[in-house]
């Protein structure tokens, strides 16, 4: 054999390596893109609270226990001199149970010091409550259907309750 038939299974072999070390670099890279997008999406699914400034909510996560949130939506509105957040959280049909929802509100009522600003009618109600914030409100609307989505509306908006 010449030098060059023995030289030529050595590069074979060296091109083989990096070829495998190419994959396994490229497996090891979307195993952590795969780890942070799992970590960004269950925080998302865990939201304990909502916050507005000194303000916070706790969340159905919090009162209830873990429950799969299907959507997240966030936003400030400043039309004529009122600024308005809002946070609303979405969940699937049948992930929010009626007894979830008056666990939630009953707390959120009894040990948060929420006011009934709308009565339930069957599908939503409304509660609220003074803000730290002087001359501000939180608001937490609730859209309920036993057979469709849940959706929870966090807002901060000026405004005043009065207890009877």
């Amino acid at each position: 054999m010449d030098a060059y038939q023995q030289e030529e299974p050595k590069k074979k072999k060296k091109i083989w390596l990096y070829v495998l070390l190419g994959i396994v670099g490229a497996v090891a890279g979307l195993l952590i893109i795969g780890g942070v997008i799992t970590l960004v999406f269950s925080n998302q699914q865990t939201r304990t609270e909502i916050t507005f400034g000194g303000d916070t909510i706790p969340t159905v996560y919090t009162i209830v226990g873990e429950r799969k949130v299907s959507g997240v939506e966030s936003g400030v509105n400043r039309s004529g001199g009122v600024t308005t957040r809002t946070t609303t959280l979405s969940y699937q049909a049948g992930v929010i149970s009626e007894d979830d929802l008056e666990l939630y509100i009953g707390t959120l009522i009894e040990k948060n010091d929420f006011l009934i600003t709308r009565a339930f009618n069957g599908s939503s109600m409304q509660i609220g409550k003074e803000s730290v914030d002087s001359g501000k409100i939180l608001v937490v609307e609730v859209n309920f259907n036993a057979l469709g989505s849940t959706v929870f509306t966090y807002t901060k908006v000026d405004g005043t309750l009065t207890r009877y």
